[in-house]
């Protein structure tokens, strides 16, 4: 096989050379081996650069706890994606269905409010509180087979205890008056929950 070498000089192309090339013939195993060696050391090569920089790429991961009520708890610490202000308070959002939890730590956190955690049973709410000691608690009635009423009443009497607010989809016209009862600072209907001044309940 003939290659043909040239370099552009100014405007021109001047000929450098003729270089006949020969392709040798070398055995299959030689070939295999010198394709193994380029490999291993490509992968050496990029092992070194992500070690330069994540000295800890494969560290394991703390377990986020989870309440014991149910597998859908999240009882965490996390960075809000508002800015928290500083006088406000940590909430921990409490309620049996997954979408009412996201969509009201969504509204907490970009009205500058704190979420410590989730919980969806009672069980692991007042777990959740006793570790992470929240300053108020948006509290769903329906948390499958427990009552946020009755939830709040066990909050009440803890030392010291959350500002609950109470929270539902569904109303009878007693939801105010039932949750003085429990203990709770207020009620406020789920339609409602987006044009809520929180701070008249937990500040």
């Amino acid at each position: 096989m003939h290659w043909t070498l040239a370099r552009p000089v100014g405007r021109g192309t001047v000929l450098l050379d003729s270089v006949a090339w020969e392709v040798l013939t070398w055995p299959e195993w030689v070939i295999v081996a010198c394709g193994v060696v380029a490999l291993a050391g490509m992968i050496a090569y990029l092992t070194a650069a992500r070690f330069r920089c994540n000295p800890r790429p494969y560290a394991k991961r703390p377990a986020r706890p989870v309440g014991a009520g149910s597998a859908g708890d999240r009882v965490e610490r996390r960075n809000p994606r508002g800015v928290a202000s500083v006088s406000a308070p940590c909430v921990l959002v409490v309620g049996d269905d997954l979408q009412f939890r996201s969509v009201m730590r969504e509204l907490l956190e970009l009205r500058g409010y704190r979420v410590v955690g989730e919980a969806a049973r009672a069980a692991s709410a007042l777990e959740a509180v006793a570790s992470l000691t929240p300053d108020a608690v948006l509290l769903d009635v329906g948390l499958g087979d427990d009552s946020g009423f009755a939830l709040a009443r066990r909050l009440a009497r803890r030392a010291p205890a959350p500002a609950v607010l109470i929270t539902s989809s569904s109303d009878a016209g007693d939801g105010h008056e039932r949750a003085r009862a429990s203990g709770a600072r207020g009620f406020v209907h789920q339609a409602e929950v987006g044009r809520t001044d929180f701070g008249q309940f937990w500040l």
